[in-house]
């Protein structure tokens, strides 16, 4: 019943190569010329808990303190959804793994890929976050080069 990290990263995997996504280590990349789009598994120091994070590097800023210039996680728009996410990424959690996967599978698609799939340009990033609730999370590096202070 439990999923075991090996089994999470294969099933990633699985999901990201299919968008010609590049794999290194916990990290899957997909670069279009413009800008890296970034989907990283994180494990938790609490526990057998893991996080998606993803984002946008832009290739055109060279900024190395930061390993994302834009940066998101996994997480619901609910309080409901976001216990579940929660619980369908504590491999520690009894739950059937094609439920396990079916969810997250939805959520990847409805949460990191619908985000990174409209973002393709540094100016469709920049129109995202001027309306963000997240514009002040941005460093004030990324800010200026997207022309947003």
């Amino acid at each position: 019943m439990n999923m075991e990290k090996t089994e999470l990263i294969k099933f990633l995997h699985e999901v990201f190569k299919s968008l010609s996504f590049k794999k290194k280590n916990n990290i899957w990349f997909f670069d279009n010329g413009v800008l890296i789009k970034k989907i990283e598994l994180q494990k938790s120091y609490f526990g057998n808990y893991y996080y998606l994070n993803y984002g946008i590097i832009f290739k055109g800023l060279d900024y190395n303190d930061v390993r994302t210039h834009v940066y998101r996680r996994l997480a619901g728009s609910t309080k409901e959804e976001n216990k579940e996410i929660n619980l369908l990424l504590d491999l520690d959690q009894k739950i059937p793994e094609i439920e396990r996967k079916g969810k997250l599978q939805f959520y990847i698609n409805d949460k990191i890929l619908n985000y990174l799939n409209r973002m393709n340009t540094e100016e469709n990033v920049k129109i995202d976050l001027k309306d963000s609730p997240y514009l002040d999370l941005v460093t004030i590096t990324v800010r200026k080069y997207l022309q947003l202070d």
